[in-house]
Formats: structure tokens, sequence, C-alpha cells
């Protein structure tokens, strides 16, 4: 970012005056930026607990908001509005919410309703006014005042039209809870027709409009200052209450709530955005009322700008209320909210560019382009290196890894290359080659994973294991077709690529409709696949299911279950394993261990190619094909046990992935289909071309933050040797027991007299890693889970607390005395089992 922003300054003509409008961001962005990091440090410190940050959320969301709501509507000044411009709000607010409400209904799994109002709200509702008011005053105060005006009638939108669709919803998923499940109909409507009209946002919106034409714009002095006072407290209040919201959030999730998480805010910060000015470009073109064409574009930008503003920190008291989505709420919250900052920043900064030479930015996208495509080049090198010392290169899903990687390291040498080589035909045709042969490669190995992640949860490891040679075929050979027809196209039609044509990827009306048919068909495999995984989870995992297999586990041993995925069965060899069922090193059992190996890796206990989903068994030919390919997979069966507790294919990591090239293709596509269209370059079209050359460039950096930073491989192995430099030895130092707070020994004390025995049956067990097999031992994960189930904890961060004060007090402790207690698949063990658990057994 901080490259980008240094570009766009040197883009600008004339250097701003000393009174410029962007003086008055900073102060803005800043202060509203503070105000969420001292929430969020007073909830992490402990200087505010959850029951206390809940009266600033009620006190937000029933006084503050509210009389900020009524004041504002009751004043506001309705004739200098153009109503074709707020009707570009109002149709793109109400198509996102749409869009996002029917795909939650089709793709969700509990609570459809419910999930899918609660999302359309958090697609569409801005902070307006927090956030918001302060950004456009300091942009538009002296240009376009009227400006803060469209602030109060958009802000309806959500609050008086579409959040009482959501409204309705919700309380229609809660009068279907079993508990209400006994009202007759027309008490359910009456139910949800008052939780609708008595909610206070909405009613004070209402009742704020009904005062404009009451008062004629004008409140009564005392009626005035009661409610500036209520309002004045609003921005504050809410800012701090997000930030504490923040704390302990943003925690592991599931690969759906992180898909679920990631669509949210690209829908909210990207989607939005760009329907909004899309659809007030086209209102203001048909609008009767004379607009000139400076105007215009500002109009068009301020949507755009709009659009940008984060989700409003009451979406997550509405997630509370109704117990719906909280985590998953509160983690897009945090990522939306600090991807705004410097989103907005840069809209703004783009606003005041109205019409914009592209000579005047070619040569920065050309900087921004080498820096980008430099650290994409060196953090690909370490990715790598991660996954080899990580031993993920086995891994089928990891190898196509591998392939995009090199795909982006490819087109990152071209760039590099491009900009040290001189400027010779024949040279910048090899850097052409290069970099598109690199994007290209990108975007079709990208589909080859999404394929990829879906057979093997869907279908198996077997099953994709027989086609892994043609799939890789195809992901080598078409984007060199495709790189080839567009080496010949220029050839054939003398076209010359000059540097900075290479570095902008700029590409003629045949060269763009190549690339957005392979843009489109990455996006097309990377949304099937996860509409497909998400339907896989839909079918298999349910509470039932577990429940059933938990209560017919003996039955379970001894035949075997029909399970339909990889995830399945690993999920099973966790729970055989830690029963007790374990593999020992004898000539019958290493047989039986075989045939447990094969079923974990085969789907449908058997099932594979030519075998219908309906649930028909291979024939002993099949299976043997499937054993062996198995086995020419590389996995002993240390391997196999090292896979089950380590998640040796990362589906949750290549899902992320998954959806962070969704974006990239989403954006790319976008403008390639403004460069057809012959759309003017104004600012927000530049800011657009900038993110796409970010996301495209930058694929490795992205990759990076998921793949290149796992703790197995780097962190605890830098952390046992600085304790062996400094300590003499890789274990860690515990506090005496003397010097432990009055408050640990007691929390020590009730668990062992009330919990420990429980605890132990509940999650103690045997568990293999590597060459080592490991008793009464279990996971930090598995205690933070029990520590919830039971009401222990509150959260995951206070479960942790809890752990660490349980190891401090000698009650358990790290299996190697390695690791303090952590929310991770570390081992652990209560001491007084110390010595049976560390006694390993070499297998």
């Amino acid at each position: 970012m901080a490259i980008f922003y240094t570009a766009l300054t040197n883009a600008t003509q004339t250097p701003p005056p000393q009174s410029s409008p962007l003086e008055n961001l900073y102060p803005a962005i800043v202060q509203c930026f503070v105000v969420i990091s001292s929430g969020y440090l007073a909830g992490r410190t402990g200087s505010l607990s959850a029951p206390q940050a809940q009266g600033i959320g009620a006190y937000v969301s029933k006084f503050a908001l509210p009389a900020l709501l009524f004041r504002s509507m009751c004043t506001l000044e309705l004739s200098s509005i153009n109503w074709y411009f707020l009707s570009s709000f109002l149709l793109a607010k109400t198509a996102v919410f749409m869009a996002i409400f029917l795909v939650t209904l089709v793709f969700s799994k509990d609570d459809k309703m419910a999930q899918g109002g609660l999302y359309a709200i958090f697609a569409t509702q801005s902070n307006d006014f927090a956030l918001g008011y302060p950004i456009v005053s300091a942009l538009y105060a002296d240009s376009h005042p009227h400006f803060v005006d469209y602030l109060y009638l958009v802000a309806p939108i959500s609050l008086v039209f579409l959040n009482p669709i959501g409204f309705t919803f919700l309380e229609i998923n809660k009068a279907r809870s079993p508990e209400e499940r006994s009202q007759t109909k027309c008490k359910t409507a009456a139910n949800v027709f008052l939780g609708v009209v008595s909610n206070p946002i909405i009613f004070m919106t209402v009742l704020g409009i009904g005062g404009n034409f009451a008062f004629n714009k004008k409140l009564p002095e005392v009626l005035d200052k009661i409610f500036q006072i209520f309002g004045d407290s609003y921005s504050a209040t809410a800012l701090f209450y997000l930030g504490h919201s923040m704390v302990g959030k943003v925690q592991k999730q599931s690969a759906r709530s992180l898909v679920v998480m990631a669509l949210l805010v690209v829908a909210k910060q990207i989607c939005l955005p760009l329907v909004c000015r899309g659809l007030a470009e086209l209102l203001l073109h048909w609008s009767p009322t004379a607009i000139n064409q400076t105007e215009r574009v500002d109009m068009e930008s301020f949507a755009f700008l709009y659009g940008t503003f984060p989700t409003a920190p009451s979406v997550f008291l509405f997630a509370s209320q109704y117990a719906i989505a909280m985590n998953v709420i509160a983690t897009s919250l945090v990522v939306c909210t600090f991807l705004s900052g410097p989103l907005m920043f840069i809209s703004a900064k783009m606003v005041m560019m109205r019409t914009v030479d592209p000579s005047n930015y070619m040569s920065i996208i050309h900087s921004t382009t080498l820096n980008v495509s430099a650290l994409t080049m060196a953090l690909s090198v370490w990715v790598l290196v991660v996954l080899f010392i990580g031993r993920r290169l086995n891994s089928v899903p990891h190898q196509m890894t591998v392939c995009l990687i090199l795909s982006q390291m490819l087109f990152s040498l071209g760039v590099i290359l491009n900009t040290y080589l001189p400027d010779i035909q024949l040279v910048n045709v090899i850097n052409y080659t290069l970099v598109v042969l690199g994007t290209f490669s990108s975007r079709v190995w990208g589909a080859v994973i999404a394929i990829s992640v879906c057979l093997i949860r869907v279908r198996g490891l077997c099953f994709l294991l027989s086609y892994r040679c043609v799939i890789m075929l195809v992901g080598f050979c078409i984007p060199t077709i495709f790189t080839a027809v567009l080496v010949i196209l220029n050839a054939y039609f003398h076209t010359s690529k000059t540097k900075i044509d290479i570095h902008v990827f700029s590409l003629t009306v045949i060269e763009l409709s190549l690339t957005m048919s392979l843009v489109s068909l990455s996006l097309i495999c990377v949304i099937g696949a996860i509409i497909v995984l998400n339907r896989h989870n839909r079918l298999e995992i349910g509470a039932e299911s577990r429940t059933v297999l938990t209560s017919e586990e003996e039955q379970t041993e001894e035949s075997g279950p029909d399970l339909d995925t990889l995830e399945d069965r690993l999920a099973l060899g966790r729970k055989l394993e830690r029963r007790g069922v374990e593999i020992e090193n004898t000539s019958e059992d290493l047989t039986t261990s075989s045939s447990l190996a094969n079923t974990l890796l085969l789907p449908n206990g058997g099932r594979h190619e030519g075998c219908t989903s309906g649930g028909d068994r291979c024939t002993p030919e099949q299976h043997r094909k499937c054993a062996e390919l198995v086995k020419k997979y590389k996995w002993n069966q240390d391997e196999i046990a090292s896979a089950i507790s380590r998640n040796e294919h990362q589906i949750t990591r290549h899902v992320v992935l998954m959806v962070f090239l969704l974006i990239s293709a989403f954006v790319e596509l976008t403008v390639c289909v403004c460069r057809i269209l012959r759309d003017n370059r104004n600012g927000i079209r530049i800011e657009i071309e900038f993110f796409n050359c970010v996301l495209m460039y930058g694929q490795g950096i992205f990759t990076f933050f998921i793949f290149g930073l796992e703790t197995e491989v780097i962190l605890s192995p830098f952390l046992r040797r600085v304790r062996r430099i400094f300590f003499g030895g890789p274990t860690i130092l515990l506090p005496s027991i003397d010097d432990l707070p009055p408050e640990t020994n007691e929390l020590c004390r009730q668990f062992v007299t009330h919990h420990r025995d429980n605890c132990m049956k509940a999650i103690v067990g045997c568990r293999r890693y590597r060459l080592r097999r490991y008793r009464n031992v279990f996971l930090g994960t598995e205690l933070v889970d029990w520590l919830l189930s039971i009401g222990l904890a509150s959260d995951v961060t206070s479960a942790v607390e809890i752990g660490n004060k349980l190891l401090y007090g000698r009650i358990i402790q790290h299996v190697r005395r390695e690791q303090v207690f952590c929310n991770q698949p570390y081992l652990y063990c209560f001491v007084h089992f110390e010595s049976l658990a560390i006694t390993t057994i070499e297998t």
C-alpha cells in the first residue's frame, strides 16, 4: 500500500494546495482507528470485561444510534437531492442484498433464513456515521457539501427498507425454534411484526422522517440539545465497542467459515463499490436534471467511495441478539474494518483525479509491478523451502500448489528481466512470453487446485491419483497453447510490445478476449468447486451423524463404516486411535494396519473409478489397483499416522487460496470488461487498474501468508534453538509454585477437585506421531474445546488462559516441556500421568 500511495502521489499533475481536503483525511482516518485500537487493547488486557462491553453495545444500539438518526432525519434538507442518484444506491444495495440472501438460502446448511438475512445486512449496512461522515466531510466540505446529506438518506435504505427484511427472516427463524414451534401462525406473524417495529433503530428512523415534516426541518431547541448529546456519543462508543468485539474473535475457523467470511468481505468491499458506481453512472445518464461532466464524475466517484465504507458494528449486535454466526460476523468485521482503512484512503486520493492521461500513470504501474514482482519472487522461494522442509511435496494438492508458485515466479521473472534487459524486440518478445505464460498458468493452476481439492474431498485420494497425470497435463498444456496463440498472432500482425506494455499487461482486443475466456473458465471452476464442497459438507457432516457415530462406535471398529470422504476417514482414525485401537509392531497387526491405511485412503470403503456414487462396491481387481496407487504415493505406515494428526493435505488452506484466486480473477475480469468497453480513465478506473496489478503480480505474497508461516516448520524449531542458546536447554522455565497468584492456585485446586477426572475421561487417550506413540495424552485444541463445552470458559481466549494457569500450577504439561499451553495440536499430559505419557514405544 505504501508503494501504491507513493505512486499515486507522483501521478498527480500538479501538487495539491496547502489547504487540500486530503490534509483533513489523515486525522479523520487515524482518529477512527485509534479509538478502535483502544477498544481492542482494553479487551485484550482485561481492563474492560465482556459483560461491561455488552453494556456499551446496548447503549450504542438502543440510545446513541437511534438518537443520532432521529436528529439527522428531522433536520435533513431534501431540496438539493438528486433522486436518480439516490435511487442508484437503493438499487445497488437491494441487488447485493438479494444476491447474498439467495446464495445463502441455496448453500447454507442450518438456519438458512436467519443466516441469509444476517449476511445480507452485513453486506449492505455501512458504517455511515462513525467512519463515513469524517471521510466525506474532509473530502467534500468545500466542493460538494450536500454530499454529506446523502449519508442520512442512504442510511435509511438499509435501516428502514432492507434491515427490516433481514430482521423478518431472523424472527421467522427464531419462531421456528423448538421452544416456540407450538405457536400459531398468527402469533408467529405478530411476533415477527412486533420484533421488527419495536427495533429502536427502525422506530426512531421512521419517527425522524415524520419529524422532518412536523418540525419543518428544525427541532425545538430543548429536544435538539438532548438528542445531540446522545448522537455525539455514538462515534466514540461504537468504534470502541467494535475494537473490543475483535478480541478473541479472529481464531481458527473451519474451511466453510473462512469461505463465508471471505465472500462477505468481497461482497462488501469490492462488489458493492463496483455495483454502486455502475448503477450511478447508468442512472445519472438518464437523469433529467442537467449535470455537467465534472459533477457527474464526482458523483460516480462518491458512489464508489461510499461502497468502500466498512460494515457497521451494529451488525455484530444483531448476530449476538439472535445467536447466529457470531464468530463469522465478528471476524468479517475485523477484516472488513482494517481492509477499509487503506482502501478508503486510496479511493479518496483517486476521487481527486477526474480525468487522467495514460502517460501520467503508466510509468507508475511499471515501478509498482516491479516492486511487487520482486517481493513475490523472494516470498515464493521461501514458500517452496517451507513446503520442502515440511515434507509437503508428496501431497498431490501441494504438488499442484508448487506448480502455481512456479507460475507466479515465472511472470515475476519476466517483469524483472524486462526492467533490466535492453529494449530489443527479441528480448521484449521473450519477456512478454514469460509474463503471459506465467499469468495464464496461474489462472489455470488455480482452477486445477480447486478441482483437485474438490475431488479429494468428495471422491477420495485414490480417485485423484488415478487422474493426476491427466489433470496436471491439462494444467501445463492450456496456458502453453494460449500463450503460443498470442505470440503467433503478435508476430502475424507485426504487433510490437514495449517495456511498458509488458509491465501493465496492455492487451489488444483479441488478447483481451482470450484473457477473458481463460479467467472466466478459472472463475467457473473455482466457484463450482466451492459449491460442490459446500453441498458435500451439508450431506455428510451434521450433529445427527456425529451422534450416530459415537453411539455405534463398537460396530464401527468391527465392521468399518461406509464413509464417503478422506476427511471422515481421518476423523475416524483419530477417534479409533484415541480410544486405544492401536497398531502394534507385529506381522498380523501390520496386515491389519495396511488394510486400515487403504480404507482411510479409499473413498467409500473401497469405491473407485467405475463405481457409482450410489454405494456400489469396487471389484477386487479395482480394489487392488487402488491399493497399488496408494503405495506408489509413498506413504508408509508412520506417514499415514502423521497425516491423521497433521492434516496432510491442508484442505482449509487450499480453500482460502481458492477464495483469494477467485477475488483476483473477478477483479481482472472487471478490468478486461472496462478495457473492451473503452471506459473513461478517471481516478476510480485507475484505482481498479492498480488493484488488479497488485492482485495479479502479488499472488506470491498471499500464497506466502497461507503456506509460508507454518508454526511447526519455522517457529517451533526457532524457539527450541533460542531456549538452548539462552537457557542451556530446550525446555521452558515455569515460575515457582510459591510465586503463583492466589487465583491461579485456587483455580488449580478447584479443577483437580471437580473437573480433572471428567476431563481425563473425555479427552485423554493415545496419540501416534511419526515414530513414537504417546499414551495418556491430549491435544491443546481438545482441552480448549472441552473447557468451552462445559462452560468453564466463555471464549477461546479465556480457555487458553485457563490452560496456561493449569500448566503453571503443574496440573498439565507439554510432553517434551517445550511449549506453554496453546490452542494448537500440541501434545500435553496430566502431570499425575507424566511417566506414562512420556514413555513411548518405537514402532
